[in-house]
């Protein structure tokens, strides 16, 4: 099972593909001590987790500002 979930941009994210100009998903690492996923993009969504500082994601978008984002299991 994959989970999707969303995290605000402003978590700061550290990301490692190739171009900036390839609008498909990529692998990033949190980089803030730890982030809050959310189950959409607001914090009006409840919350679905936390990531630590070093966590892989895989970015699937960006909506409303917020990144749709594939965690870990």
């Amino acid at each position: 099972m994959r989970l999707t979930a969303l995290v605000g941009v402003a978590a700061v994210l550290f990301a490692s593909h190739a171009g900036a100009a390839d609008p498909g998903a990529y692998r990033a690492a949190v980089t803030d001590a730890e982030v809050m996923l959310r189950a959409g993009p607001s914090d009006s969504f409840p919350e679905t987790g936390v990531l630590k500082r070093g966590s892989a994601v895989i970015v699937e978008r960006e909506e409303n500002g917020w990144l749709a984002v594939t965690a870990p299991q």
